[in-house]
């Protein structure tokens, strides 16, 4: 009679077992639907962001004159080197890697012109104009 009963609690264990281990298999299969659907929508964005991405370079290229672009590109780093070092072209050329004679051949020709008010420390100004 014993076999009998511990036969029985030991078919309902693995019974509940098995009811426990099927319960996890859906709730996770669950959760990989729900993962793979969001990664489905994440590459659906990822895409339509990437062609209006490329659509939208390739309009800013239509009317883009590389020439200008680099000349306003190379004003906004003098302009900004010289604010940084407030003026001292050495230290500006450096912080560019250029030569001195270079960077000051440049701000001639862009006509950058750069000056710091005189007056206490916090009440400098500075003045870039090209």
């Amino acid at each position: 009679m014993r076999g009998l009963e511990t036969s029985k609690t030991a078919s309902s264990h693995l019974s509940s077992f098995g009811e426990v281990q099927r319960a996890e298999n859906v709730r996770q299969n669950v959760r990989f639907n729900q993962a793979s659907e969001l990664i489905s929508e994440l590459l659906q964005a990822l895409t339509a962001a990437a062609e209006a991405l490329e659509t939208e370079s390739e309009s800013q290229f239509q009317d883009t004159d590389f020439y200008e672009a680099v000349r306003s590109y190379e004003i906004t780093l003098i302009q900004r080197a010289l604010r940084s070092t407030r003026g001292n072209q050495a230290k500006a050329a450096r912080l560019l890697h250029l030569k001195q004679t270079t960077l000051h051949g440049k701000i001639k020709q862009y006509k950058i012109h750069y000056s710091v008010n005189v007056g206490h420390e916090s009440d400098q100004e500075s003045d870039l104009s090209s």
